[in-house]
């Protein structure tokens, strides 16, 4: 008989990203400095892992990236239809 096996509990801390685009390395740096905070107020856990997810977005507005070009994501602002050689349909 299959019976679940409950053995890992997590606690997922979703870290606030200030602006879009912020460098990689301020963020590992506040996961880090979250992870010390941890250990230093709460005994017996050891929060060690960080994760993340990525994904595509536009390089002049940040909006999520919904297209198969690698240089054209549908005219989302005004920079990328001025990157289009075609522009953008008005």
């Amino acid at each position: 008989m299959r019976v679940v096996d409950e053995t890992s509990f997590q606690v997922v801390v979703p870290v606030n990203q200030s602006w879009p685009g912020e460098e990689v390395r301020h963020l590992m740096e506040r996961c880090l400095t979250i992870i010390r905070q941890i250990k230093r107020h709460v005994d017996d856990v050891d929060p060690q892992t960080i994760r993340w997810t990525f994904g595509h977005v536009c390089s002049h507005c940040g909006r999520p990236w919904t297209e198969t070009s690698a240089t054209f994501n549908g005219g989302c602002c005004d920079e990328d239809c001025d990157d289009n050689e075609e522009g953008c349909d008005e």
